[in-house]
């Protein structure tokens, strides 16, 4: 309601923004990216140019503060785009004539996608300060360095914006994962098979031996048991027979 109020008396409100940390800079990690958070705290804070150098170098320790401190006794920077300039080549990795060939040599060789990503985008920060990578440029060279696996499907959705791209390399990177943990379980076929080979090596009961003395029956014919029962003899052995009486 006071904003409507004001822009309806022709006055500007002010935007309170909330308190910002200024990021700290030691010379251990790549300039540019520092520079970016340097301006971006630049411009929300309404910083002017001339206050800027002045601002960074007050946030710069170890190695970083000593390079900034030998460089102004010999001369202090022009500018901010001078001292931008002298930081990275500095504490920046070389330069190369090639900017866009080092994006073409990035692939994604089986690592995570988002250390990939990662790659990408401070390798595209270096090749922008060479010169402009175009849109169309900027996600060709990322899908043409992602892994075989997901770069077909990510070309087939075809994106029109890095992060597009980006987003979408994720979600089938993530499917690829989840593809290979359902290949590694064995399937219900293969635990059978498994469960029939181990009880193969199962052993089996032994049997009785057969050496053991069995007894053994004779099954006369009713002329052999005939004489058997004249001559009172076992059907079974010559030994007499008798009925024993209880």
């Amino acid at each position: 309601m006071m904003k409507q109020l004001l822009i309806a008396q022709g006055k500007t409100p002010v935007i309170r923004y909330a308190k910002m940390d200024f990021p700290l800079f030691s010379g251990d990690e790549d300039p540019s990216l520092w520079l970016l958070r340097c301006e971006s705290y630049f411009r929300n804070a309404n910083i002017p140019d001339s206050d800027r150098i002045n601002f960074a170098a007050h946030h710069m320790i170890g190695e970083a503060q000593l390079w900034y401190h030998s460089e102004t006794e010999l001369m202090k920077f022009p500018s901010w785009a001078a001292f931008k300039t002298d930081c990275c080549l500095s504490f920046g990795p070389p330069r190369s004539i090639n900017a866009l060939g080092e994006l073409k040599q990035l692939f994604q060789a089986g690592r995570n996608i988002d250390e990939y990503v990662k790659e990408f985008r401070t390798l595209l920060v270096r090749a922008a300060r060479a010169g402009t990578v175009q849109p169309n440029q900027r996600v060709d060279l990322f899908t043409g360095g992602l892994d075989e696996i997901i770069r077909i499907d990510v070309e087939h959705t075809k994106p029109k914006t890095l992060n597009e791209a980006i987003n979408t390399a994720r979600d089938f990177s993530a499917s690829a994962n989840c593809w290979d943990l359902f290949s590694t379980k064995p399937s219900p076929l293969q635990t059978s098979n498994n469960i029939a080979q181990s009880s193969a090596h199962v052993p089996l009961p032994i049997p009785p031996s057969t050496n053991q003395q069995q007894p053994k029956f004779k099954f006369p014919i009713p002329e052999q048991k005939a004489e058997c029962i004249a001559k009172n003899l076992c059907y079974n052995c010559d030994e007499f027979f008798f009925f024993s009486e209880s």
